[in-house]
């Protein structure tokens, strides 16, 4: 884990941030959409299995401190990081 969070000291510092959020129920996971500072506290709550399956299909750019698409869209709001996990679910099945 020292090596991961010296790679990724903004997603390190997030997940601190985060930490104590609690709108965490027991069991779930909380997803950061965004790991510019502004953003370390402003999570999506998803079960293990569905933050696993949002895992399988994006990509973290660490210049943008986001994540983008497999087809390389930046999913650079909250809002557009949901609708995309929405389109995802209709079309599979987790």
């Amino acid at each position: 884990m020292d090596r991961y969070n010296k790679k990724y000291p903004e997603k390190y510092k997030a997940k601190i941030l985060s930490a104590k959020l609690s709108t965490t129920h027991e069991g779930n996971n909380l997803h950061h959409w965004s790991y510019n500072i502004e953003h370390a506290k402003d999570v999506i709550e998803l079960s293990t299995t569905e933050h696993s399956f949002l895992h399988r299909f994006i990509v973290y750019d660490q210049e943008t401190k986001m994540y983008k698409t497999k087809s390389g869209e930046l999913l650079n709001t909250k809002e557009k990081h949901l609708e995309y996990y929405y389109l995802l679910t209709k079309s599979q099945v987790l």
